[in-house]
């Protein structure tokens, strides 16, 4: 039953890795564009400064993720323990039934990865997925996508506001790359986002549910549904429930290697 569950978190981790990269591929060399002034009607302008001011600007956080995963091959669920010092590092460990599989230390400039089962560790970097899957992806995509904070696009960007009963979108178009954010019309709180890479054939729509007022940084989204389509992955579903969340609370992020594990 170890066995089997260690190998289970280690497709798991590796899965997650597609998830978070079939993200960040369509938009790793466009950087965030700061805004600001707020006009008297609502246009395309205003509402991205809105987005820029409700991305969560933290020091410290912690979470416990309950993350339900479904593709073509399996489906499954696991727990991540996330800890993340901004901009610095990403500690995760991926747990099921209670045993940790794998640990994880992901920094600017390398990931490392503890396997408990074949008593392994080894040390790469985010060129090493590159190659390894054909995809780019950055440090700061990764944060961000364990926030939930919105994905900005570069100055290129063409948007067009657009408003229905529920939401406020905004829709986009940059290079082959078509994307759309909802916004809820009272908070502008991100609902839900979509982004789309025609020439690639990948798409990768994720909702942020159930916001919840924290002590420390208002509302998060405690719940996310993040579906993804592409060659390299199928079709990927997950859903992702947090709690224990904190913020602003150095943690320590324990990454011990026994002398006995092999470094492949």
């Amino acid at each position: 039953m170890y066995l089997l569950f260690v190998l289970v978190i280690n497709d798991f981790m590796k899965n997650i890795f597609f998830l978070i990269i079939g993200i960040v591929v369509v938009i790793s060399s466009c950087k965030p564009t700061e805004r600001t002034g707020e006009p008297k009607k609502l246009t395309e302008k205003f509402v991205l400064k809105k987005m820029t001011d409700n991305r969560i600007d933290f020091n410290w956080f912690s979470a416990k993720i309950k993350t339900n995963y479904q593709s073509e091959a399996e489906s499954f669920t696991a727990t991540l323990q996330v800890k993340i010092e901004k901009d610095k590092q990403i500690w995760i460990s991926g747990q099921k039934f209670g045993f940790e599989g794998v640990r994880m230390l992901i920094d600017q400039d390398s990931i490392r990865i503890i396997n408990r089962l074949q008593k392994t560790y080894q040390v790469t970097d985010f060129s090493y997925i590159q190659k390894e899957f054909n995809l780019p992806a950055n440090f700061e995509a990764v944060q961000n996508f364990l926030l939930g904070n919105p994905l900005t696009m570069s100055n290129d960007a063409i948007y067009r506001l657009k408003s229905d009963t529920a939401n406020i979108v905004l829709d986009g178009l940059e290079g082959n790359i078509s994307f759309s954010y909802a916004l809820n019309r009272l908070s502008y709180k991100l609902e839900k986002f979509t982004l789309e890479d025609k020439s690639a054939n990948r798409k990768v729509v994720t909702r942020q549910l159930d916001y919840q007022t924290t002590e420390k940084q208002g509302d998060f989204s405690f719940l996310r549904e993040i579906d993804l389509q592409s060659e390299e992955t199928s079709n990927i579903s997950v859903v992702m429930t947090y709690s224990r969340v904190d913020f602003d609370e150095a943690k320590t992020m324990s990454f011990t290697v026994p002398s006995s594990y092999k470094r492949l």
